[in-house]
């Protein structure tokens, strides 16, 4: 709608003199319109991790695997299993894990002590979807898929059981193992204080999971060779 420098409509095209509405001479035209697009930088791209903040644990996460993953001999984005320095995660550690794809599930090979003492168990080689609720144990298991497929970071944030409820979050991120394939997981849980040991043995249920950051491979197309479609 056309304005005056007051905000308001002009009078002329609201109603004419009969009271019926007109239209400015200004648009009344036969000729087709044509734009122009200016040249110039593109605009970002949407992506739905652009405004979440992530707990200062789990952005630590992400950057310190960013920053592995971004190393001159790094294949395919995924840094390497041997390139995670323990140390380098600090007081996170004990809320850190390590896990392993094998026969089509991701099971745990290492648990921080806080995991453990948090599901009240030794948690080495058990599935990760055994620490989450039946309705979220496929949500957990595309999320890893979603991490080694996109090398990238995921983050599933969720609840834990109990009244009232608090808001945890769990990050992975894939790694290459000696046999340099992508069937390794980086995690780590936060924060800490959601991890206070109870009485029984906890179920988290997970409530959504999100990208982070700018996937480290394109997307996968289809293709037909001879007839056959290839990815």
């Amino acid at each position: 709608m056309i304005r005056t420098p007051m905000g308001r409509p002009p009078d002329k095209f609201l109603r004419g003199p009969r009271g019926t509405r007109t239209v400015p001479a200004c648009i009344k035209t036969s000729k087709a319109l044509r734009f122009r697009c200016l040249r110039g930088p593109p605009l970002a791209a949407f992506r739905p991790e652009a405004n979440i903040v992530f707990h200062p644990d789990t952005q630590f996460l992400i950057d310190h695997w960013t920053g592995l993953a971004r190393a001159t001999d790094v294949r395919g984005g995924i840094p390497a299993r041997s390139a995670l320095l323990p140390e380098a995660l600090g007081r996170r550690l004990p809320r850190t894990f390590l896990a392993e794809r094998r026969d089509g599930q991701t099971a745990l090979t290492l648990a921080g002590t806080a995991l453990d003492a948090f599901w009240r168990r030794p948690l080495a080689r058990e599935p990760l979807t055994a620490l989450w609720t039946p309705a979220s144990a496929d949500m957990i298991e595309q999320s890893v898929l979603q991490a080694i497929r996109e090398a990238r970071p995921i983050v599933v944030a969720a609840f834990t059981p109990g009244e009232p409820a608090q808001g945890i979050e769990m990050v992975i991120a894939p790694l290459r193992s000696g046999t340099d394939r992508a069937d390794r997981i980086l995690g780590l849980f936060a924060p800490a204080p959601a991890l206070a040991p109870s009485g029984d043995s906890p179920l988290l249920t997970a409530r959504l999971a999100i990208g982070a950051g700018i996937p480290g491979r394109p997307p996968l197309s289809l293709a037909v060779v001879e007839g056959r479609r290839i990815a």
